[in-house]
């Protein structure tokens, strides 16, 4: 049986590699918003349930945080 470290510390590598293949996907495809997005969503996704079931430190919400700043550059420019 897997203890609860062993489980938390799995939850967060699954969690970086969702952040990391997508970001990698966002430099490898040439699609302009929609690998952005996703980037954006496993950001906030991971720093929210990471907080919540991890550890109540705003470290985690400092990746929902990041998420946000990425949906923002995310949105195409307007009026130009």
């Amino acid at each position: 049986m897997l203890t609860e470290q062993r489980r938390r510390a799995a939850f967060l590598m699954v969690g970086g590699a969702a952040i990391l293949a997508s970001a990698v996907l966002h430099g490898m495809v040439s699609v302009p918003a929609a690998p952005l997005w996703v980037t954006a969503g496993a950001y906030v996704a991971f720093g929210l349930v990471a907080f919540a079931m991890v550890s109540q430190s705003v470290h985690f919400l400092g990746y929902a945080l990041m998420g946000v700043l990425v949906a923002i550059g995310a949105v195409p420019a307007r009026g130009r």
